[in-house]
């Protein structure tokens, strides 16, 4: 990021810096990345956004960034579920506190 990449290149998989960041639980990876505007919207091929994903890898501190950055919480996880549904039901009541 310093040398100038782009934030928001997309891999021949369809991800993201950030979407790969949260998957693999990376938090300061993920908070330099949303610091830096990367695209807190994209999704990878299922539909999850990194907010989804670091939910679920229960990265409460970067849950708060992404929501802080805009990101949509109202994002659907299969099922007719939303994020929170999800994260209550999963207890992950960090993260539900915070969606």
């Amino acid at each position: 990021l310093r040398s100038g990449a782009a934030v928001n290149t997309v891999t021949r998989a369809g991800d993201t810096a950030l979407l790969r960041a949260a998957f693999h639980t990376r938090a300061a990876v993920c908070l330099q990345l949303i610091a830096a505007k990367a695209d807190c919207a994209a999704a990878d091929g299922h539909g999850n956004t990194a907010l989804v994903w670091a939910a679920f890898r229960q990265q409460s501190d970067v849950v708060c960034a992404l929501i802080k950055a805009k990101a949509d919480v109202n994002v659907g996880v299969g099922q007719g579920q939303t994020l929170l549904i999800s994260q209550c039901k999963a207890g992950h009541d960090a993260e539900a506190a915070v969606l």
